[in-house]
């Protein structure tokens, strides 16, 4: 099964909104790492309990995939996270058919 953008932007949304991560556990690799604005890194571990930890502080909506392949995802969506609206783009690199990375550039909303 190839994984697609959507599909995990979707994971992404639904393990915020409702505290699970496991279906979000099984497309990430083992060696998984995500990455901030500014630079710091989470790893798997720490990915996983941020999703289950932000229930209903984190939404996730207007997705818009820009480029995706069997190498690499890109994207747009607006999140609003502890009440801050933002626009964020990703960056998304996929090794053997799950997702190895994932990197986010945020910009908070002035409106």
């Amino acid at each position: 099964m190839t994984i697609t953008a959507l599909k995990v932007l979707e994971t992404w949304r639904d393990g915020f909104a409702n505290g699970n991560s496991d279906p979000f556990s099984e497309i990430i690799t083992d060696d998984f790492i995500f990455v901030n604005t500014t630079g710091d890194t989470r790893s798997r571990e720490e990915t996983l309990n941020w999703i289950s930890s932000e229930t209903d502080n984190m939404r996730m909506a207007d997705f818009e995939v820009l480029y995706e392949n069997d190498e690499v995802m890109v994207g747009l969506h607006s999140v609003v996270r502890r009440g801050v609206n933002g626009k964020v783009m990703f960056f998304a690199r996929i090794e053997g058919g799950k997702i190895s990375s994932w990197r986010v550039h945020r910009a908070i909303s002035t409106e």
